[in-house]
């Protein structure tokens, strides 16, 4: 509801856009902003409250408004009737480091929605000619930025500053009726005594600031008595909170390990002697295609770091979506502070690790905010701003090459990669004879399936079931009896919806483009469910979530799902892949099915691939004799 008019509304006004700044004088005393200045003169002042200084040498541009009349959101008009575009594109042309955030308690739902866009296509043709034209309501509000800007949508060199200044700008949305206590919450994590007291001196800090710049000095000299800054390392939660999150890892991998043990790879190996040298890099980013192993390898890293009594911090961003900014972030894991903060106090000094798995669990699709991508590259950031810390990120090839976000990034952050490699047949070789089969029974091409780990381990389980692993020719062969076995092994504990639960899940997380779906929606099987956590089939994450054991599952059920639409005449592989906006997600669950992979190389979306009417399936899909090799 909006303000009341007049007096009232401007008070209320005033008091946002201070809160708002305190929130900013607290990233001060957390590390995560090096500088504040108030209503700075001279060109600093057009259209801005305050500006941040990054860690990163970029400045941020802060103008608030706590909301928009009676309208209850921001269009592109009524943000320029506040001079808001023009304000912020002045303040982005005069340095390249400056960005410029807007913030609101009301949505500006076009004008966000363009910006993710933009920072999630690779560059200016791409965004204009596939990412705005995907509805007539947005084409017209880009226009319409284009006109109050000045600038021809249709002219090249215009379309690059447009692309450039959308890329800069972010619209926030701050709860305009929670702001105050989502401050002293956060005063009160970095704080100690009365948030209260403390938000209400640091408000008397920016009154009397106007045109000053603050450092952290500054605001922990303006703390009233009784109200410091706290040590990290002093906080009795700390070692508790980080310990917690490293036996939640640690029981998400325990139940895939081949016999109960690692694997002892290689790549662990030059990981470690990565981490351990003095002048080793501090960002490796290590990546590989489904099922080899990646996640197996940094358990593997995690037990090693802990033999060896180094600090680290692994974090699953399929179970845990950062969002916000690293303290919150921090919060949501149950640490104190932000996870670079606590591991770094809890390091003391020493060298410390910090684990990003699954990092490909954030994509850009309508249901993946491109926030949550800006989050988690500030976590690294952060990390990487502690001189005791290394980070080591972990993801698909497949997002390396195919997501704009994280090629980007990599690009960007010159981060040095390790590509994890088939296992070697020696490794093979003793799991197979381990298993009491001769290793020479294999010809060559089973021999390629089972060098992956995922492939090796679907055969154990079958070889030390009543089903002996059949005579398999690709990792298909393998899914299939492995799903055949434990369909029959879930009949023998008790019939039962077994399949109405997984449709459920998958349903939903194909519709989410999501890895992980609420327990409530599967609550009316409560045995079903027990009896596929049992099998590891599914697995428990945080707030009741429920995942799959491994992502291959997911994508081989999806696709058996696609399958039963085409063989029933209701469905098509394309079909499938441009029904929504998932497209990334969908991409890489079906890309080794359809060819979809080499029709990314043009860089046009699957909407440009319609499929031709002639009555059958296109060669690859889902209805030829053999279908391809699902992603491990």
């Amino acid at each position: 509801m909006a303000s009341i008019p007049g007096g009232r509304a401007g008070k209320l006004g005033n008091e946002f856009e201070r809160l708002w700044t305190v929130r900013h004088l607290l990233e001060l005393i957390s590390g995560r902003a090096s500088s504040v200045s108030i209503e700075r003169l001279g060109d600093d002042e057009r259209g801005t409250e305050f500006w941040v200084g990054r860690a990163d040498r970029t400045r941020e541009a802060h103008q608030c408004k706590r909301e928009n009349a009676s309208a209850g959101f921001w269009s592109v008009a009524a943000l320029e009737g506040k001079n808001i575009l023009s304000t912020a594109r002045s303040q982005l042309d005069r340095d390249p480091t400056h960005r410029f955030v807007f913030t609101s308690g009301d949505k500006a739902p076009h004008l966000s929605d363009l910006c993710e866009r933009a920072r999630m296509s690779d560059n200016s043709a791409e965004f204009r000619s596939y990412a705005v034209a995907t509805s007539t309501e947005l084409e017209r509000e880009f226009r319409n930025t284009c006109r109050y800007l000045d600038l021809d949508p249709d002219l090249p060199s215009d379309i690059d500053t447009i692309y450039a200044f959308l890329r800069r700008f972010s619209p926030r949305i701050a709860d305009k009726l929670s702001l105050r206590a989502d401050v002293e919450d956060l005063a009160a994590r970095y704080l100690t005594g009365d948030p209260r007291n403390a938000v209400a001196a640091l408000k008397d800090l920016v009154d009397n600031s106007l045109g000053l710049t603050l450092l952290a000095a500054d605001v922990i000299a303006a703390l009233p008595q009784g109200v410091r800054p706290r040590d990290l390392s002093q906080d009795p939660t700390l070692h508790a909170s980080l310990e917690a999150l490293r036996e939640r890892f640690d029981r998400s991998y325990r139940h895939l390990l081949i016999g109960g043990t690692v694997l002892d790879r290689r790549e662990t190996h030059e990981l470690r002697s990565l981490l351990e040298a003095e002048d080793g890099p501090r960002l490796i980013l290590l990546h590989g295609p489904g099922g080899e192993g990646k996640s197996g390898l940094v358990y593997e890293l995690a037990q090693q770091l802990g033999a060896d009594r180094i600090p680290y911090l692994p974090v699953r961003l399929d179970w845990d979506r950062p969002e916000d900014s690293p303290p919150q972030f921090g919060f949501r894991l149950g640490l104190p502070a932000s996870p670079s903060a606590c591991l770094s106090a809890a390091a003391a000094g020493r060298a410390g690790v910090m684990l990003l798995d699954q990092v490909d669990a954030i994509r850009w699709t309508a249901a993946h905010s491109a926030y949550a991508w800006e989050t988690c590259e500030s976590v690294i950031s952060e990390a990487l701003s502690q001189n005791n810390l290394r980070v080591v990120v972990v993801c698909r090839s497949f997002d390396v090459e195919d997501n704009p976000q994280i090629r980007a990034w990599k690009n960007r952050s010159k981060a040095h990669e390790i590509k994890i490699g088939p296992l070697d047949d020696a490794k093979v070789d003793a799991i197979v004879a381990g298993c009491n089969v001769n290793p020479s029974t294999l010809d060559s091409r089973q021999r390629q399936v089972l060098r992956s780990p995922q492939g090796i381990y679907l055969w154990r389980l079958l070889h030390e079931s009543k089903r002996r692993p059949p005579a398999f020719r690709s990792m298909t062969d393998l899914m299939r009896s492995f799903w055949e076995m434990t369909r029959e092994k879930l009949k023998e504990l008790r019939p039962g919806a077994y399949e109405q639960v997984l449709d459920t899940l998958i349903g939903y997380m194909d519709r989410h483009a999501t890895l992980n779906a609420p327990g409530t929606i599967v609550s009316r099987w409560p045995t079903e469910v027990a009896a596929l956590l049992s099998l590891n089939v599914l697995v428990e994450g945080e707030r009741n979530n429920l995942l799959f054991a491994h992502q291959s599952y997911l994508d081989h059920l999806t696709a058996e799902s696609v399958l039963r639409e085409i063989h029933a005449g209701s469905g098509t592989v394309l079909g499938w892949l441009e029904s929504d906006d998932q497209s990334l997600f969908r991409r890489e669950q079906f890309g080794p099915h359809s060819g979809v992979r080499r029709r990314r190389r043009s860089r046009r979306p699957p909407a440009q691939f319609p499929e031709r009417d002639t009555g059958r399936p296109p060669r690859g899909s889902a209805q030829s004799p053999r279908w391809p090799e699902q992603p491990a």
